[in-house]
């Protein structure tokens, strides 16, 4: 299993805190501290009511955890699936804007429609074709974040009815962690480019344009927005998964526009700890009904009331969740905020340090993993520990609620059928091995050999693994580097390694089926010839799979987007190797 020190993350961390001084100078356009740290000033000029100070509260929390105990306890494997789509990547401001409208709009199912059809009729068409693009780019790995969490759903689930390996006492969190870091990485991709695109577009608003976007911040709120225009998109004949992504990108790019590094830093109390069903059990009831407006004091309600219905020690272990977490939480919110400052760079047309963004989101992946693993440990003891008249008790309370099983599982709020999961032992620890990928071309201080590069003989690198998952059954490789503008380069894609093999040899030619590399496009291994001064970071990532990919395409047009939707949704377990490489001036 990959380990999760992240140096990287701990330095970004430390430069976003010197520098954080010199950006609030620019944030009191749009935010400024009232008389006390509790209240701040929306973008409309009136008094928040949700800030960070009021999510990190004690009390915040623990009825948001309590209602996620709640939602876990009552619901089922597929309630935990269901996700709003805007909890991807959501390092905009979207929340706060929602959370802190003064029209009272945020949480009503018009709202990202009002604010999307509006912002989207004020974009040229060309301004428009580059948010559609982006969708069609972004919604594989949207929905490969969608399958990612599925392991993990199990996993929780399958604790909460000790269904877990015989050699195991429950979870292991820091394969756990593992996974989330993993799942994270991916939102940071994400994160990259959403940021690139939204960036580009506003950067290129002409002065008509910023008017008609400024006009909008004197309304007093979304619900004051011009309502029944037409739908912008609705020639284009985009896919359902495409429509949403556009949408998103539209509405977040205007709490972006009109927002702060305070506002994409903020987070609601139900943004961590995503994995147990209560935003099904919130939001469900509104999905499909126009101008529903969610009860925003739900949660808290029906948290006092879950808890009122525990024994002492019911309540202290989900209470204890408060204090537990609280140092994880703490720097949950500077990671949060150092990708938020980092990402703002595309705003104003700078470099952006994109490997820093990466591991900060690998880093805020862990952090999610380690409270989340809390979670579960700690539900599952009380779920065991209920009698049948407080279970009953608690399902009268969801029902209450207007809850309803799921008869299937969600992408993000969308129906689906269940996907198969991959067997999920792995997040148990039950062989007791940790997953580890190493190479004798990589030197201890992790610089690669000059024989696997353009500079040398050009061939790919030996490997050793050990520590596979009992119910391995093939392997699959990627190796890629990020570069500055955030383009992916792949150099090396290999699947349908025998399960049985503990190494590949140095050039190997023989083993597995080969994808395309971004250099040449043939499906063989390119050896890193990166332009550019100073040492690039090259990742070899070895997926320990349930089942071979089923990829239909010929292995010159497999790349590495094709490969990671092929293994999301049997991937038990992966190990990382990196090394770095610094070209001969």
């Amino acid at each position: 299993m990959k380990r999760l020190s992240v140096p990287e993350a701990r330095r970004a961390l430390h430069m976003s805190r010197i520098l954080q001084p010199l950006f609030l100078c620019s944030l009191i356009l749009f935010t400024a501290c009232a008389q006390d740290d509790t209240e701040e000033e929306t973008q409309n000029g009136s008094l928040a009511e949700y800030t960070l100070e009021r999510t990190l509260s004690d009390e915040a929390q623990r009825k948001t955890i309590a209602f996620d105990a709640l939602a876990f306890l009552t619901g089922n494997l597929g309630d935990q699936s269901f996700l709003p789509p805007g909890k991807v990547a959501d390092f905009s401001g979207f929340q706060y804007l929602r959370d802190n409208d003064p029209t009272e709009m945020g949480h009503n199912t018009d709202f990202v429609t009002i604010v999307a059809f509006n912002i989207l009729h004020r974009l040229s068409q060309e301004q428009l074709d580059l948010l559609v693009a982006a969708a069609r780019d972004q919604v594989e790995r949207i929905n490969a974040f969608a399958y990612a969490r599925f392991p993990l759903l199990d996993a929780f689930r399958r604790q909460l009815e000790a269904d877990y390996p015989t050699t195991s006492t429950g979870l292991d969190k820091e394969a756990v962690m593992a996974c989330t870091a993993d799942l994270y990485l991916l939102d940071g991709e994400i994160s990259l480019r959403r940021a690139q695109v939204m960036g580009q577009v506003l950067r290129g608003l002409d002065n008509a344009q910023v008017l008609s976007l400024d006009s909008l911040l004197n309304l007093g709120g979304v619900g004051n927005w011009e309502r029944g225009l037409s739908d912008p998109l609705s020639g284009l004949h985009l896919e359902h998964d495409e429509n949403v992504a556009v949408m998103t990108f539209a509405s977040e790019m205007w709490s972006w526009y009109a927002g702060s590094i305070e506002a994409d830093t903020y987070f609601c109390p139900e943004r961590q700890g995503t994995y147990f069903g209560s935003f099904y059990l919130k939001d469900w009831p509104a999905m499909g009904n126009p101008d529903y407006t969610i009860d925003e004091q739900l949660t808290a309600r029906a948290g006092e009331d879950f808890l009122g219905l525990l024994t002492a020690s019911q309540r202290s272990r989900v209470e204890g969740l408060v204090d537990l977490q609280r140092d994880e939480l703490l720097e949950l919110v500077e990671t949060r905020r150092a990708i938020a400052t980092l990402l703002r760079g595309y705003m104003r047309g700078e470099d952006v340090d994109t490997q820093a963004v990466l591991s900060l989101s690998e880093h805020y992946g862990a952090l999610d993993g380690s409270i989340s693993c809390e979670y579960a440990l700690a539900f599952s003891q009380v779920g065991r520990d209920l009698d049948e008249a407080q279970r009953q008790s608690l399902e009268a309370l969801s029902s209450s609620l207007g809850y309803q099983a799921s008869s299937g599982a969600f992408l993000y709020s969308e129906p689906i059928a269940m996907p198969a999961i991959p067997n999920t032992d792995f997040l148990f620890g039950s062989s007791g091995d940790t997953f580890t990928l190493s190479s004798p071309a990589v030197d201890a201080q992790g610089l690669l050999s000059v024989d696997c590069t353009c500079d040398g003989d050009g061939t790919s690198p030996a490997l050793e693994w050990a520590g596979l998952p009992e119910a391995c059954t093939s392997l699959a490789l990627i190796m890629h580097h990020v570069a500055i503008d955030s383009t992916v380069h792949c150099y090396w894609i290999l699947h349908d390694i025998p399960a049985d093999l503990g190494a590949l040899p140095a050039a190997v030619t023989d083993i597995g089926i080969w994808g395309a590399n971004t250099v040449n496009g043939l499906a063989a291994y390119a050896p890193p010839c990166s332009q550019g001064p100073g040492a690039k970071t090259y990742e070899i990532t070895l997926y320990a799979l349930s089942a071979p990919v089923d990829l239909p395409q010929a292995p010159t047009e497999v790349d590495r987007d094709d490969m990671l939707a092929a293994m999301a949704d049997r991937t038990l377990s992966t190990a990382v190797l990196q090394a770095t490489y610094t070209r001969p001036e």
